[in-house]
Order: structure tokens, then sequence, then C-alpha cells
């Protein structure tokens, strides 16, 4: 159970980050009483991608085909959703949500009860809604993604109101040698419910994705390196790359030709 202290506590942190937006927002005035992450996102959706804070629903959504081609073809859904899927079972999640975002901030997959999930669909957190900054202003996934860590969006330090009944806890995912996420994990419920480790908690589940992309993208470097010595009995010229076009290997014939710089 929720102690009283703690819950006073996050009414404060309400009433605060509401006269924050308001000044921010309504006067225009420069941000502040908010942390500095949240204070870097509002400049960067009001000046930058001029979001209106009346909006309904995030302003660009993919349905049908196009939602199903982004899933099938996206390799962090193949290893992450069972994963999601099996912690949502696992762990009383109560009054949240836990989703999968890819690495442009549309929403793949949403994991959580029933209620829950109809409930968030009605300001558009569904799978195919894209939540990045440009889209739908700072909020728990769209942020994480353009700030590279994982965070949180409490509440009314959501730029748009619509967003302010919940609090989005999310973390980027890794892969080798990218430096830009390749995805996200949000954990989002009302705000009335937050949860204090809401942050360690998509962070571990994010580290536990990007093992999952390691360990695949070692064993498909090993197999193109198999087939590269297997078929360099041919005596042709072969270069072995990986899904990054990074070269894996060069046989002799190759570099004889400088087929590779």
């Amino acid at each position: 159970m929720r102690s009283v202290r703690s819950h006073t506590a996050e009414l404060d942190r309400r009433h605060l980050s509401d006269r924050a937006w308001q000044g921010f927002v309504q006067d225009g005035g420069h941000p502040a009483a908010v942390p500095a992450v949240i204070q870097r996102s509002w400049l960067r959706v009001r000046d930058n991608h001029r979001i209106d804070p009346d909006l309904r629903r995030p302003a660009r959504s993919l349905a049908g085909d196009a939602l199903r081609q982004r899933v099938e073809t996206d390799d962090v859904v193949r290893l992450a959703c069972p994963l999601l899927a099996d912690f949502a079972k696992r762990v009383e999640i109560a009054d949240h949500v836990l989703a999968l975002f890819d690495r442009d901030g549309f929403m793949l997959s949403i994991d959580g009860r029933p209620g829950v999930v109809e409930a968030v669909s009605e300001i558009g957190f569904r799978p195919g809604a894209c939540w990045s900054e440009d889209s739908a202003g700072t909020n728990g996934p769209g942020t994480a993604l353009a700030e590279g860590r994982p965070l949180e969006v409490f509440a009314s330090e959501h730029y748009v109101a619509a967003w302010q009944p919940w609090t989005c806890a999310a973390a980027p995912i890794h892969a080798p040698g990218q430096q830009a996420p390749v995805g996200i994990v949000d954990l989002t419920g009302p705000w009335q419910a937050h949860r204090p480790h809401a942050v360690d908690t998509v962070a571990a589940l994010a580290r536990a994705v990007e093992e999952r992309l390691r360990a695949a993208l070692s064993v498909r470097e090993e197999v193109v390196r198999h087939a590269f010595r297997t078929a360099s009995a041919l005596g042709e010229g072969l270069v072995a790359v990986d899904g990054r076009a990074t070269v894996l290997a060069v046989n002799d014939a190759a570099a004889r030709a400088r087929l590779v710089e």
C-alpha cells in the first residue's frame, strides 16, 4: 500500500508541474520547476515541431498493410514481443500497459489489461500511432527516443493536455554498432498510480532486449562467415557483409581485385 507521504509528494509534484505547464504553454514564459529533460523537450516541441497543446491524437499514424509491413520487417519486434508479453503476464502491472515502439516512434505492440488498453487507445495510444515528439509532443517514448536515455514524463509534464492524465516511463533499445535507438520500451498508467521504480523496470527490459539482439547478431555473423569460408574454395572474389553492410571478411581473390576499399 502506498504511504500517505508518497501520495502527498505526488500531489505536490502534480501541482508544481501544472503551474509550470500553464506558465510555459499558456503564458509563454520560460519552462521552470520541471526536470531539465522536460524543459528541453517543451522547447523542442513548441519552437521546432510547432505541436498544438490541444491535440486529441498524435499527428501521424499507420494502419492496415503499412502497419503490418512495419511489424513484420522489424527485427526488434520478433525478439522483444515474447519477452514483454511474458513480463506483462508474470508481473502485476495493474492499471498500466507495456508497449513497444520502433526507431521512428511508431507503436508496434501493447500488453495489459483490456480495460486499460482501451482507455489509452482513446488518446491514440495504440499500435500504428506515432509518438515521436514531432507527432505527439513531450511524452515517454517520444522523449526517450529524442534524448536517447531512460526517463519519465509525469502527468502535466506532457506538453499536450490530453496526455496529462497519464504518466509514462520509457527506455531506448540500442543495437550493437548503431548509435541511434532501434526501439523503445514504455510503461504507461494513470498518474495517480505512479510507480517510483518504473524507469528502472523499463531500463531493465530494454537491456534484456538488447542482449537478445546481441545474441541474434552474433549467430547471423557466424553463419555468414561459415558460408564465406565454404564458398571461398570456389576461387572467386567474395566479400561477406552483415545486415548493416559492414564488411565481415574478404578473400584473397576479392582483395586482389580490390572489390572493397
